[in-house]
């Protein structure tokens, strides 16, 4: 199923649950850089780019049918001009690494794509009795580390939706992140993916040089924390 126009536009619409948040911290007129990592089908980063009209996004994200998907949708939401699409993963190792790739639907949800938002560079754990409709198969992807890239500019804002590899990201982009304001990070308390860090661990990772700003993640639960640098 290809989510269609009507589920993109709703979705496009409801904004996003940080906007307030992410005012607080950038001007909406900013030029600002936002690296969306895992972007799916990129409508995240059309998001974005409606709060911040002339930001710049790096979409990081490796699947070929999603990389479609996220040119389709930044041509008809009128952002290419603004964008810098890499066809691969990130991770904290350079090379081609094995991918555990999601697909199936879920049988109660219509017009809306939920097959392709789970793939992972970790083996699917719990995810398996949590989303019994979402199956996996083996595959391989391209991996990089975020600081052997090169980006044209710094990263102010990252919104990492990785599937259990979030500490991975944020090791090998670590010199990037050095200057980045605001991490919107997904995190989970039960390990969905085999070897996944918990929320706990990428709370010590960060705390440090990062508050807590917003949390949605619940007990034995999945969610997203904005981490903004003290």
């Amino acid at each position: 199923m290809i989510t269609t126009k009507e589920k993109r536009d709703e979705f496009v619409n409801s904004g996003s649950e940080i906007k307030d948040e992410l005012l607080s911290i950038f001007s909406a007129d900013g030029r600002i850089n936002i690296a969306d990592i895992g972007s799916c089908d990129g409508l995240s980063s059309v998001i974005y780019s409606r709060i911040f009209p002339k930001a710049f996004l790096f979409v990081f994200e490796p699947l070929d049918t999603n990389v479609k998907q996220i040119y389709e949708n930044f041509m008809e939401y009128g952002i290419s001009d603004r964008t810098i699409i890499y066809p691969y993963t990130l991770g904290d190792v350079r090379g081609t690494v094995k991918f555990y790739q999601s697909y199936g639907q879920a049988e109660w949800v219509e017009g809306w794509e939920t097959g392709n938002k789970s793939s992972s560079l970790l083996r699917p754990k719990k995810h398996l009795q949590q989303h019994v409709w979402c199956k996996f198969k083996e595959s391989k992807a391209e991996v990089r580390r975020l600081d052997d890239i090169g980006l044209m500019s710094p990263v102010d804002f990252a919104h990492i939706d990785v599937q259990g590899a979030e500490i991975r990201v944020l090791k090998g982009g670590a010199k990037t992140f050095k200057g980045t304001k605001a991490i919107w990070l997904e995190v989970a308390n039960i390990d969905l993916y085999d070897g996944q860090p918990l929320k706990a661990d990428i709370c010590r990772h960060l705390c440090n040089d990062f508050n807590i700003v917003k949390d949605t993640c619940g007990k034995d639960k999945s969610g997203d924390v904005l981490f903004v640098r003290k």
